[in-house]
C-alpha cells in the first residue's frame, strides 16, 4: 500500500525501524538541514542503524533489506561516507560498509569471512568441535573436501585459523 506521499508503506516501516537504529549511530548531528527537510535524512539513517547492527554489509543487501532503489542506496551511501559516518572497503568482488572508525582491518576481513556461509560454518564448526577434521568440517556444512581446503587455507592466511 502507498501512502498520500507516494511511499510505500512496508518500505516506510522497514526505514523507520532502522532509523531508529540510526539514531544511536555517529550519523547523529552530522545530516544537514536540507536533507532533513526533503526526508533524505530517513533513508540515512536507516542506513546508518542497518550498518551499526548488520557490519560488513554490502551494497546489494543494504538496498534489498532495506526496501531502497539502486540510485538511491549509491546517493545516502556517498552522502554518508562524505560525512565520515560509514566506511567502504573491498572484500574480493564485494563493498561491504561499516560504521566509521569501528573496526580495525583484521575485523573486517573477520567479518568478510563471517558473511560467507561455508567460512562462517566453518569456524562455528570449530569453536563446536575443536578437532574436527576437514572431512568432518565438509559432511557437516555438506560441502566437498576441496571446498573446505581452499576456505582453510584462506582463514589460515587472514589469521582466522591455525
Amino acid at each position: 500500500m502507498t501512502g498520500s506521499d507516494g511511499v510505500d508503506d512496508d518500505k516506510r516501516a522497514t526505514l523507520r525501524r532502522f532509523a531508529a537504529l540510526g539514531a544511536a549511530s555517529p550519523l547523529v548531528g552530522r545530516s544537514d538541514s536540507a536533507a532533513a527537510d526533503t526526508g533524505e535524512s530517513d533513508a540515512r539513517d536507516a542506513i546508518a542503524g542497518y550498518l551499526s547492527t548488520t557490519p560488513g554489509a554490502h551494497f546489494s543487501k543494504i538496498r534489498d533489506d532495506l526496501q531502497l532503489g539502486t540510485g538511491e542506496t549509491q546517493h545516502h551511501l556517498r552522502r554518508l561516507e562524505e560525512l565520515d559516518a560509514i566506511e567502504r572497503y573491498r572484500d574480493g568482488d564485494y563493498k561491504r560498509f561499516v560504521t566509521a572508525d569501528r573496526f580495525d582491518e583484521f575485523e573486517k576481513g573477520a567479518l568478510g569471512y563471517l558473511r560467507r556461509e561455508t567460512p562462517r560454518g566453518m569456524l562455528i564448526e570449530l569453536l563446536l568441535n575443536a578437532d574436527a577434521t576437514a572431512g568432518d568440517l565438509a559432511d557437516a556444512l555438506d560441502v566437498s573436501p576441496p571446498t573446505v581446503s581452499k576456505y582453510a587455507g584462506e582463514l589460515e592466511a587472514a589469521g582466522l585459523l591455525s
